[in-house]
């Protein structure tokens, strides 16, 4: 919002790029939902969480 109202307060034209970037992005959220599979496609995710499941620690209530 505050994009918005400085891009069209201001003569910059920075300002207006990121404003305009910024709705270009939020519609393209919006159409094409961000997934981790489409976002990192080269990360495995269920053999990531496994090892880190494999890793952690079980930690008693009150324990130092």
């Amino acid at each position: 919002m505050l994009a918005y109202l400085r891009a069209l307060t201001s003569f910059r034209e920075d300002h207006r790029r990121y404003a305009w970037g910024y709705t270009i992005g939020v519609l393209l959220a919006l159409l094409r939902e961000p997934t981790a599979r489409k976002l990192t496609p080269q990360i495995d995710w269920w053999a990531d969480a496994e090892r880190a499941l494999e890793r952690a620690v079980l930690v008693a209530p009150g324990t130092p």
